[in-house]
């Protein structure tokens, strides 16, 4: 269902399936939300007025990994990675992929694949872009950045031709990149340690402390 953000006023319902989960919504240049319907696949809604756009029938399982992009949508489907756009539902790629594919991201018009082995980049028309032989568990994207990184794993800025950045030290052992933002990586460990490392210059800037209740934020800059 939609409604008014100023007001509230009820604009729209559609009927989805059982198990149905909104995607992120993010820039909506497409007009298109996306909606994860497990065993009935994978669903672009129009945002103005409810109307099912599209149904996509590719591996519709819970645990489907699915990105939305401003015009695309990546469904990572274990065996395969299938790019769909995201108005029309159309696929624009698939690709065969193997089991140590850790991780995938869209940027701009190229895939990015990762795995222990080696970091890939594929164009929108399968065409290989280029290869680094440097693998890595985790992709994350920091505008025209790309950020490898790992448990125990150098933290790695990559532009979008492949060429590295920065190479900043390893994060510790059972500490896990989670996310970007800000031109910060964010961090989490075993114990729910939480912690944001500045890109530009590796440095952790804070961290949030499990021992103190409430996780106080301490600046370690």
């Amino acid at each position: 269902a939609a409604y008014a953000a100023a007001g509230g006023r009820f604009r729209w319902a559609t009927p989805v399936c059982g198990e149905a989960s909104l995607l992120p919504v993010g820039d909506l240049a497409s007009g298109v939300l996306v909606v994860n319907c497990a065993t009935e696949g994978v669903w672009g809604v129009e945002a103005a007025t409810g109307e099912v756009r599209w149904q996509s029938e590719v591996a519709p399982e819970l645990d489907l990994f699915i990105d939305v992009a401003p015009a695309h949508v990546v469904l990572d489907a274990q065996d395969r990675v299938v790019v769909l756009d995201r108005r029309s539902g159309d696929e624009v790629l698939a690709r065969p992929t193997s089991d140590t594919v850790t991780s995938v991201v869209l940027t701009g018009d190229q895939l990015m694949l990762a795995s222990p082995d080696s970091v890939e980049a594929v164009g929108l028309d399968g065409a290989a872009r280029w290869q680094l032989p440097d693998g890595g568990t985790w992709l994350g994207v920091d505008g025209d950045q790309i950020v490898v990184a790992g448990e125990g794993e150098p933290i790695r800025v990559l532009d979008d031709a492949g060429h590295e950045l920065q190479r900043w030290p390893a994060l510790a052992a059972e500490t896990f990149p989670m996310a970007i933002t800000g031109g910060h990586l964010l961090t989490y460990a075993v114990d729910v340690e939480e912690s944001a490392v500045d890109l530009a210059t590796g440095r952790t800037r804070w961290r949030l402390d499990p021992s103190w209740s409430g996780y106080p934020t301490v600046d370690v800059a």
